[in-house]
């Protein structure tokens, strides 16, 4: 697979579409839910890049979503 935008491109065996893909998915989510902390009021310092105190954060706030 190939993949591009203005950054650049990506080459992608088939095989591993399917768990890049995911991985991507889930990476797009952790930096929506961090983009909305800071959109609220909260330092980009301590939000981004997510650290693991943040990290875990999102997976609660997913958990609870879940329930």
């Amino acid at each position: 697979m190939l993949i591009g935008d203005r950054d650049g491109v990506l080459v992608i065996p088939r095989h591993l579409a399917a768990e890049i893909a995911e991985q991507g998915y889930e990476q797009e989510q952790l930096e929506a839910y961090v983009s909305t902390k800071i959109h609220a009021g909260e330092p980009l310092w301590g939000n981004y890049p997510p650290g693991e105190e943040i990290k875990a954060e999102y997976a609660a706030s997913q958990e609870r979503k879940d329930q």
